[in-house]
């Protein structure tokens, strides 16, 4: 199965972010037989996420991206638009598209989902991070595990409840952790609040 991973890394978001992502998605990057393609930093643009679809024999199964966003659009390198509601990407035909991203699990999920994607998952309102960079691996624990469950080829009932597994574990960490905040307990619960899929709105898709 093929994969793209797409984030941005140019400001200190993203690239505390991107630093988490990469422990997180450490097993699914080693690629174990499938075709994995990494958009990183400056490699994270529209042009090149158009030419990895190019690159493969088949659609992308999956396509996960991390980086700022809108209702309208999901930026990657020097927040330049990588996928908009205003132009229609052949690289998301028959791909799951998951972005962990503010808003785009609005009008850019529909969109995309409209415009060939087999479904979308993503976030409804801001998506927000540790107070410290030492907590933000319990913030893409939920994000992870999705990316992982869909890897596995599960349905999306089956990635929801690895969703929620990961995000209680993620809570049950931060609660135990003397670095964390009540704020950052707010802030994990509204990003798990704030997310988005097939399991909750069915015009996101189905598999």
């Amino acid at each position: 199965m093929n994969f793209l991973i797409i984030e941005a890394n140019h400001d200190s978001v993203t690239y505390a972010v991107h630093q988490a992502r990469r422990i997180a998605l450490k097993s699914l990057l080693n690629g174990n037989g499938n075709t994995v393609i990494e958009l990183f930093g400056q490699k994270a643009t529209e042009a090149n996420v158009d030419q990895s679809w190019l690159n493969i024999p088949d659609n992308f199964r999956l396509i996960t991206g991390m980086g700022h966003g809108s209702s309208t659009e999901f930026t990657g390198h020097n927040d330049l638009p990588v996928f908009r509601t205003t132009r229609v990407q052949k690289v998301y035909t028959d791909a799951i598209v998951h972005l962990f991203s503010c808003n785009c699990g609005n009008s850019l999920g529909f969109a995309i989902k409209v415009n060939g994607a087999k479904a979308f998952i993503g976030y409804t309102d801001f998506v927000g991070i540790a107070s410290i960079d030492a907590l933000n691996n319990h913030f893409v624990a939920e994000a992870a595990a999705i990316d992982f469950a869909i890897y596995q080829g599960h349905t999306s009932a089956v990635v929801k409840s690895c969703a929620d597994t990961a995000y209680a574990q993620a809570r049950a960490n931060l609660e135990a952790s003397p670095d964390a905040t009540p704020l950052d307990l707010a802030v994990l619960e509204s990003n798990h609040a704030a997310l988005i899929g097939p399991w909750n709105n069915a015009n996101l898709g189905s598999f």
